[in-house]
């Protein structure tokens, strides 16, 4: 999984590969209120998801992925 621009002030891309299928990706506030959230079920090939954080405050969020009974998490930056 790669997410970039970090910081990011528009659009925040997200690259992934079909190993993500089942999986499910959330955006999260420092108040762990969901602002996004995506399943990838239907993943069969390489992708990449645009999500427009411009309405969303400045601030610190986290990308967490969860699949099964792992969860990974990452930091990016709204500017």
């Amino acid at each position: 999984l790669h997410v970039y621009p970090n910081p990011a002030s528009g659009t925040l891309y997200i690259d992934g590969s079909s190993d993500l299928a089942d999986c499910t990706l959330c955006i999260k506030n420092t108040m762990g209120q969901t602002i996004y959230t995506a399943s990838m079920q239907d993943v069969k090939s390489d992708f990449t998801k645009e999500i427009d954080i411009s309405t969303q405050a400045k601030g610190i969020y986290f990308v967490e992925l969860l699949s099964g009974g792992e969860k990974k998490v990452g930091k990016i930056v709204v500017q």
